[in-house]
């Protein structure tokens, strides 16, 4: 049986190079919900990067 903490730790990435993705990937939902001053476009954003990763192959 395969337990999975995280869909992002699929992704066959270094450590490092993963955390840095993820702390830019965090400014950018920051600034998405300063400028737009709602929370609804960066959730909308991450579901559409998701299914994105999921169809491409990255995480099953």
């Amino acid at each position: 049986m395969r337990i999975i903490t995280s869909p992002h730790l699929i992704v066959t990435l270094k450590f490092v190079t993963h955390c840095t993705l993820a702390n830019f990937g965090g400014l950018f939902y920051a600034i998405v919900v300063l400028k737009t001053e709602s929370i609804y476009p960066s959730i909308a954003f991450h579901m559409v990067m998701n299914l994105g990763m999921v169809l491409n192959g990255w995480i099953n």
